[in-house]
């Protein structure tokens, strides 16, 4: 594997309810003359199933931020909300330069049986 992540969590439960968690992660490639891969795994013939992007002497891919929230509303209910942003390194940059970061959420609802 050609990548580094070096991470941190931090979870928090400030009720019985309800559960708090926050995530750190940065990406980057384990060495500058590598690329960054990307891909499903072997499906197709010619090319294995993966593709590689130059990292062009770079070696950080991404920082990632990210929180959510997950809060038992009733014995069986149970409410979570997510929500992430992702700023691109240079790696990222110099192949997506007009918009290289992003957001991502989403808000469920559970039942138990």
């Amino acid at each position: 594997m050609n990548l580094e992540d070096i991470s941190a969590s931090l979870i928090l439960r400030p009720g019985r309810r309800t559960t708090l968690r926050s995530d750190f992660c940065w990406l980057r490639l384990s060495d500058r003359q590598d690329g960054w891969y990307a891909g499903g795994g072997a499906f197709a013939r010619d090319d294995f199933g993966y593709a590689i992007r130059p990292a062009n002497g770079g070696r950080t891919l991404a920082t990632m931020v990210d929180l959510s929230a997950d809060v038992q509303v009733a014995r069986r209910w149970t409410v979570a909300a997510y929500g992430s942003h992702v700023a691109a390194g240079p790696v990222i940059e110099n192949i997506y330069p007009a918009g290289p970061g992003g957001w991502f959420g989403y808000l469920e609802l559970e039942y138990r049986w």
